[in-house]
C-alpha cells in the first residue's frame, strides 16, 4: 500500500525527478516490460495488459485511478484486506506520507545510482 502511495507522490511530482516527461517514461517502461514479456512472472504477464491499457504508472497521480486500483487489488485478495478504504487514509494523512516520501526518495535515487555505477549497468 505504501509503495502505491509513494507511486502517487512520484507521479504527481514527476517533473522534480526527471527531465523526461512522465508520458515518455511510462511509454518506455511499458515497452521494456513488453520486450521482456516472456521472462516476467506469470502474474505480471496477466496484469500487464491492464496496467498498460489503464496507464497505471501515470494515473497513480489521480485519486480516482488510485482508488480503482486498490479496489481491484482488494477483490483479488484471498482475505478481507480493506484496501478499498486506503485512499481515504492517504487523504487523511496526506502531509505525513508526502514528508515521508520526500525523505525516502532521494535515498532511493542515490542508492540506485551507486548500484548502477558499481555494477557497470
Amino acid at each position: 500500500i505504501v509503495d502505491m502511495f509513494y507511486d502517487h507522490f512520484l507521479a504527481k511530482d514527476w517533473n522534480k525527478y526527471s527531465e523526461l516527461s512522465l508520458t515518455e517514461f511510462t511509454r518506455n517502461a511499458y515497452g521494456i516490460l513488453l520486450k521482456n514479456y516472456s521472462v516476467l512472472p506469470a502474474r505480471t504477464r496477466r496484469i500487464l495488459p491492464f496496467m498498460i491499457y489503464n496507464n497505471w504508472l501515470k494515473n497513480y497521480s489521480n485519486f480516482d485511478e488510485l482508488q480503482r486500483n486498490f479496489e481491484g487489488m482488494s477483490r483479488r485478495t484471498t482475505f478481507d484486506s480493506k484496501m478499498e478504504f486506503v485512499v481515504e487514509d492517504l487523504k487523511k494523512d496526506y502531509d505525513f506520507f508526502q514528508v515521508d516520501f520526500n525523505d525516502f526518495f532521494p535515498h532511493l535515487m542515490r542508492f540506485s545510482k551507486d548500484y548502477i555505477q558499481k555494477n557497470g549497468l
